[in-house]
């Protein structure tokens, strides 16, 4: 059984770093259930752009230790997609809303 999500749901937040403005791609922060064909509706939608291609990676919780000691805090598994858009366009990060 798949779950629906809303247009609104689908994207967490945009990641804005050296490496993610490097790639010919847009990088954002994902539901963890959301789908590639939810994510790409989600940027069409929001942003008014035509998406070519998605491609979705899940990051697995981690484990840290603490001052060396044996107390681990877990850092939650998260899910990103790097979004490919139409050649020329360009998204504006600064219209983001959650």
């Amino acid at each position: 059984m798949t779950t629906t999500l809303r247009t609104d749901q689908v994207l967490v937040s945009p990641i804005v770093t050296e490496k993610s403005v490097a790639n010919a791609g847009y990088t954002f922060l994902v539901h963890p259930k959301a789908t590639k064909q939810d994510v790409k509706k989600a940027v069409e939608d929001f942003y008014s752009v035509e998406v070519v291609k998605v491609n979705v990676i899940n990051l697995p919780e981690k484990l840290r230790t603490v001052k060396g000691r044996h107390v681990v805090r877990k850092k939650a598994p998260k899910r990103k997609a790097i979004v490919k858009l139409k050649a020329g366009t360009t998204l504006e990060f600064n219209a983001f809303t959650a």
